[in-house]
């Protein structure tokens, strides 16, 4: 989990550098940030959904 939010954080940065003209702006370099961000965050969520799950089970795999 701490590598998606590291992750997640890196791709902002990059996105925030290239909004303030530090590096090349192409139509593909924007979808390409936009896409991985999005993709990351979901990771996130379902990494979060799967982990609550999985504790809300018992060690036989039924409801706690």
């Amino acid at each position: 989990m701490g590598t998606l939010v590291f992750a997640i954080l890196g791709t902002l940065v990059g996105i925030s550098a290239i909004n303030a003209g530090l590096g090349p702006r192409t139509d593909a370099g924007e979808v390409y940030h936009r896409v991985i961000l999005a993709s990351l965050v979901v990771t996130l969520a379902l990494t979060l959904l799967a982990g609550r799950a999985v504790r809300s089970l018992d060690g036989v795999g039924r409801p706690a």
